[in-house]
């Protein structure tokens, strides 16, 4: 009895697949083949590890997305050979970026695409830090990712400009978490997955908290491989940690005289219109130092001052802070942006309360 071939495509695609193993996911293609092999698990038993926490992931994006993506964005940062890419594209997501600096992982998630032809996924080569795109997106995902990051709090902070929606975040929690206290250690072989950080459960909660995030739902499992933190945060208010509070102007200083000179400019522009009304979004030092370089400029009148996060005494230099959610912008001409460092924070804060066609003004440009 005669052999019969298989078709060329499928034998072509399938010395494709082997050429390129270990595939880090088991991705399976539109042809009903995968990406991984049987006998891969006897080459690298952690492959089933990985199989398990990437079946209980998405059991998880089942549960808190909706089955379609339709009219959404997915960020993918980390995305190795593109599991989670291939998810958001199948489901039908207007765009889907993965982010990957592996130069081989990024390869074997360019020929899963073309393999699938799936038109509305790019990949992107390079680190999450540089390579990342200057828009926002309605889902982010940023698994097994923040410990392998020199700056992970920074990285966090910049997904927050980044995220209109929700952010979908897995990491690595080894340390004891002890009486509670936030703990984290540079230690390069401390983690299952060999990260650069060894992080604790409170850390990773302040680390999301700082950078902008606010929970709505969180797990952590104890597994094999180590313990395992899951986490759905949405975009909330820029905290106001002592970690920027108290440091940030020493890490990236201010040109204050160019500074004085760019307030001084925009508050006489402001005070060219007649009875002018600002609300100054912001409550942090920059804000006290502001009222102090326009005090001898007449014809602006300050509303109020607007933070989501209140001082106890609710007054920043004699002014009454109220929150953004509680402020009709309609009662002033514009809303001034007052922060030494987060000028698109307050930004993209501003937009989201009161929408897109408020009067901003800044300092920065």
């Amino acid at each position: 009895m005669s052999v019969v071939s298989p078709p060329l495509e499928t034998a072509l695609l399938e010395r494709e697949l082997r050429r390129r193993r270990l595939w880090y996911h088991d991705i399976e293609l539109a042809s009903g083949m995968r990406t991984r092999f049987p006998e891969d698990y006897d080459v690298n038993p952690v492959l089933r590890a990985v199989d398990e926490d990437a079946a209980a992931f998405q059991t998880d994006l089942d549960a808190h997305l909706p089955s379609s993506l339709a009219g959404m964005t997915v960020l993918d940062l980390g995305c190795a050979d593109g599991l989670l890419s291939v998810w958001g594209a199948r489901r039908g997501a207007d765009r889907v970026v993965g982010i990957e600096r592996n130069r081989p992982n990024f390869e074997r998630a360019e020929f899963i695409r073309r393999a699938m032809n799936l038109d509305n996924l790019e990949f992107v080569f390079g680190p999450v830090e540089g390579a990342c795109p200057q828009e926002r997106f309605d889902v982010v995902f940023c698994c097994g990712l923040i410990y392998h990051l020199v700056n992970p709090l920074g990285t966090l902070h910049m997904l927050r400009n980044r995220c209109r929606g929700l952010l979908l975040i897995t990491s690595a929690v080894d340390l004891d978490d002890g009486d509670g206290s936030p703990l984290s250690r540079l230690d390069r072989y401390t983690t299952g997955a060999h990260g650069l950080w060894s992080l604790n459960l409170p850390i990773v909660r302040q680390f999301l908290a700082t950078a902008g995030f606010e929970v709505d739902y969180e797990r952590v499992d104890d597994r094999p491989g180590g313990r395992h933190y899951f986490a759905v945060a949405k975009c909330g208010a820029f905290s106001a940690h002592h970690v920027f509070a108290e440091t940030i102007d020493q890490d990236f200083p201010v040109d204050l005289e160019r500074r004085r000179e760019r307030v001084r400019t925009t508050w006489h522009r402001l005070a060219s219109s007649d009875d002018s009304s600002v609300a100054v979004f912001g409550a942090g030092r920059h804000t006290p130092w502001l009222f102090q370089q326009v005090v001898d400029i007449p014809g602006v009148k300050i509303a109020c001052v607007l933070d989501d996060r209140p001082p106890a005494d609710k007054l920043v230099a004699g002014q009454v802070v109220r929150r953004p959610t509680e402020f009709d912008v309609k009662t002033v001409d514009a809303v001034v942006l007052s922060s030494w460092h987060q000028t698109e924070v307050l930004r993209q804060r501003a937009i989201e309360v009161f929408g897109p066609d408020v009067c901003l003004v800044s300092f920065d440009r």
